[in-house]
Formats: structure tokens, sequence, C-alpha cells
């Protein structure tokens, strides 16, 4: 028996040690640390585990919750021990300014992009690789290929046309992902993955992005256990990991796919305009330096399919929902576009659909709703400091203005949880404009937000041309976003289309 008192004796003095540790961490981060004089709550002050219950027990909730915060302690909130939050649209426009010295928080961007422009923290790494990709990614590239893009949308009518029933349901949700997927790649890569091609759009990516999502969204926040987790699962075979359930994380981050692509894609003589793909493989190496490594091209890949086609196929998902459910904006939106679009197959130019008003307001409000990114996007405040909201921050702390609390203000949008575009429509001086924050701001704001209008464009004027779907069983609490750094819906969208 002797033998086992040191052992067990070790084991009883764990938690006193953890207490050790932990109690004067507490002490100093609440009373002591340079954010101490700032308010929120003491839990949050102490431990990010107060942000984890509402994102991780609540299921990326906390978004909703820091509206709560800021009632109650102001316009800044110390949501974490290292961390504050801030709602003044003031101090947005500041920190998401062009030129701005608010550089990326480090410790959160990285997974599942590395070596992609998007994870690169400091605008000075980024903006080669920006400037290399933004001559690809401007309206006028994009209009002038709007013909490629329309292959893909006319297949996904095509297809949903061949459904047209009363009593068959359709999942719209992953139909969605699945032609924003096809229209995305096969304007930027010239190489489509034939997600379109898939019974029942069941295009696996599209079937699993809420929980690569979701597990996305967990290595951010406990990035040595899921190395941990992820290393083990590697091990793993393929089969034993379908039957657990999670196949799905190496079923997207399997990188063979875009490997395959690029090494067998071929130029479309048609095609007069070289890929985001040539760009990237043989830049012109004065101004952009030399040619990107496999692994950086296959993250910059990833980025591209990730960003165009999570944040277009929520927002058309969305915008019909709510179009749906609305009797007066179905209406008023169909009777715009048959005016527009006499003949069901053929789209007007992108440069006319962008003059329609009820479709543009329908498309500003369901990227108000979706938000693009609904939770915090951290930013690292400049060697000397800030001064935001009448207060002084000090230099290298980490700041987060989430789109949600800006989206959803009352004194920004009026009766803001209310589907309504016309409050775009009537904005005929264009001043909400400078609240829609869906694509960020300033110089690191979202590179690809020509190429998502002109797919909202063609596939909102496609779609509600050629059919007047019906909602089966979707409810308004299905559309709810919850934030996994991408927004998540809380259910699918089910539609019948009719005869």
């Amino acid at each position: 028996m002797d033998f086992f008192v040191p052992r067990f004796s070790a084991i009883a003095l764990l938690p006193a040690l953890v207490l050790v540790y932990w109690i004067p961490l507490t002490i100093y981060r609440i009373w002591f640390h340079p954010l101490s004089r700032f308010p929120g709550p003491k839990l949050a002050a102490s431990t990010s585990l107060y942000s984890h219950y509402f994102n991780f027990v609540q299921g990326g909730n906390f978004i909703r919750h820091l509206e709560y915060l800021h009632d109650e302690y102001g316009p800044i909130v110390r949501t974490e021990p290292n961390e504050l939050h801030i709602r003044d649209i003031k101090a947005y426009s500041t920190v998401f300014k062009v030129g701005s010295r608010f550089e990326k928080d480090a410790r959160f961007y990285g997974f599942p992009f590395d070596g992609s422009h998007f994870t690169m923290a400091t605008l000075k790494q980024a903006r080669p690789r920006r400037d290399l990709l933004q001559p690809r990614l401007s309206k006028g590239a994009i209009d002038n290929a709007q013909h490629v893009m329309e292959k893909s949308v006319w297949r996904f009518i095509d297809l949903l046309d061949r459904h047209r029933s009363h009593d068959e349901i359709i999942d719209l949700s992953l139909a969605y992902r699945c032609v924003t997927s096809d229209v995305l790649l096969g304007y930027a890569f010239h190489s489509p993955f034939e997600a379109l091609d898939y019974p029942r759009f069941n295009y696996p990516p599209a079937v699993h992005m809420d929980a690569a999502l979701m597990t996305s969204f967990f290595a951010k926040n406990f990035p040595l256990l899921f190395t941990l987790a992820w290393n083990l699962a590697s091990c793993l075979p393929r089969s034993l990991l379908k039957y657990l359930g999670i196949s799905f994380i190496f079923d997207i981050q399997d990188v063979r796919h875009f490997r395959f692509a690029f090494a067998l894609r071929k130029l479309d003589d048609q095609l007069l305009y070289p890929t985001m793909l040539d760009m990237l493989m043989d830049p012109d190496q004065e101004k952009f330096g030399p040619p990107l490594p496999m692994s950086d091209l296959v993250s910059e890949a990833a980025v591209l399919l990730s960003a165009g086609n999570t944040a277009p196929s929520l927002t058309l998902t969305l915008g019909t929902f709510y179009a749906l459910h609305n009797r007066h904006v179905l209406e008023t939106l169909q009777d715009e576009l048959s005016h527009a679009i006499p003949d069901k197959r053929k789209l007007p130019p992108l440069d006319t659909l962008r003059r329609l008003p009820y479709l543009t307001g329908i498309i500003k409000e369901s990227l108000r709703f979706s938000l693009g990114a609904p939770g915090k996007l951290p930013r690292i405040t400049p060697d000397e400091g800030a001064f935001l909201c009448g207060r002084q921050i000090p230099p290298k702390t980490s700041i987060s203005l989430s789109h949600w609390v800006y989206h959803f203000d009352p004194t920004i949008f009026p009766d803001p949880k209310t589907f309504r575009p016309e409050r775009w429509v009537n904005d005929r001086n264009g001043e909400l404009d400078r609240y829609m924050l869906s694509f960020s701001r300033g110089s690191r704001s979202c590179i690809g937000i020509n190429l998502a209008y002109a797919e909202l464009y063609l596939l909102f004027a496609a779609f509600f041309t050629n059919f007047r779907p019906v909602l089966r069983g979707t409810r308004e609490e299905d559309m709810e976003v919850r934030d996994y750094f991408a927004p998540v819906c809380n259910g699918r969208l089910k539609v019948s289309l009719g005869v």
C-alpha cells in the first residue's frame, strides 16, 4: 500500500497547483492588467471560457450576447482577458479605413488557409498578393466574363427545372452551394469542380460545409487541442473516420483535388483571359516576386473557394427565404424582373441588372442578414495605442468590431430584424452603403466583392425569373445565423418548385 502513497499524493496536489497558478493570474487580469480599467463582466476579464461558453455551449451565439454587453457597459467592453470589443461606427471606420495601421491579430488568423493573402498579418505582406489577383476580380473583368459564369447558372436552372413538382422537396441551401462553387471556379480557374453533377446536389464539400466551418472555428479557439485531435485522426483509416462521422475534415481539406485540377487544367481557346491560377503561377516577378509554392497555391485556391462559395450561397439562401416568406417582397421582385427580362432564358448584361432597384435592394438586404463574417475580426492597435470612443487603448491590444452589432443596430437600420429591401430602394443617396460591412472595409477588405455581387445578380435574376417556389417546412428560426467565423444557419432552406 505504501507504494501507492506518493502517486496518490501527486495526483491530489494537481488541483492545488492549478489554484496556485490560476488565482494570482485571475487577480492580475481583473485588477492589474493594462485592460483592467475597461468595463465588462469580471468573468470575461479573468478567462476566455466566458466567450467560449456562448460560442460552443450555446452554439455560435456570442454575437447576440454582445448586444447585451454593450447595452450594459457602453461602446467598449472587455470581452476576454486580452481583448476589447467596440460598438461604434466611427471607431469601425477608423480601424478599417484604407491605409489603417491596425494590423490583423496573427493569433486568430491562420488555419485553414496558412500561406494565403487572407492570413497574412500585415498589409505590407498581403499587398503584393492582393495586387496580383485584383485585375482578375475587377468589375470590368467580371462583366466581360459574364458568359462564362452563365454556363453554370443555366445548368443550375435546367437541373432545378427537372424537379419542378409540387410534391418534390429541394434542399436549396445545398443547391446554392453547388452552383456558387461551379460559377466561382469556372470563372477563376476555368475548371469547375462539377458540383452540379452530384445527384440531388449532394456534393461532399457542400453537404459538410457547416461541419467544416464549426471545426475550423474550434481550431482557431483551441489550436493545441485541435492539432492533437487532427494528428490522431490523420492516423486512422478513412472508413473509421466515416463511421465516426468526421471524415468530412479530410474530404474538404484533401488538397489532392486542387493538385489534380492544377496539373490537368486545360485552357479553353474561347476564354481569352488568364486564370487566377496562371497569374499566381507565372507572376511578373519584378512586381510580385517569384511563383508561389504549391502549398500557397492551394491556400489561395481554398480562400477563393471558401469566401466565394460560403458567403454568396448563404446570401442567396437567406434572400430566397425572406422573399418567399413575404408575398409582397416576392411579387414586387418578380414584377420588376418580368419587365427587365422578357426572355426567361436570356439575362441582360450585369450592368443592366445592377440598375434594377428592387433586385438590388433584395441583394443588399440579404447581405446585411448574411453578414459575411458575423463575429470578431480582431485587429491590433499600433505601437502608440489608439484613441477610440473617447478612451485611450494601450498599444498592441486586440480589438474586435463584430459585423453583427452594426448590421442589427436599430440606430443605423430601424427595425433591424425585419427583412425590408425598401430601406435600400429608398436610400437614393447611398447613405446606407457606408454601413454595409459584409465585405469589410479598407485595405484588407474582401477582394472578391465584385465577383460575389455578380453571382448574386445572375442567380437571383435567373432563379426568380424562372420559378415561383413555395417554402416546405422551413421556418424563420431555421434561417437564424450562428457565428462559426463564417455564418451558419440553424437549418436548411427546403422548397418545392411547382409546375
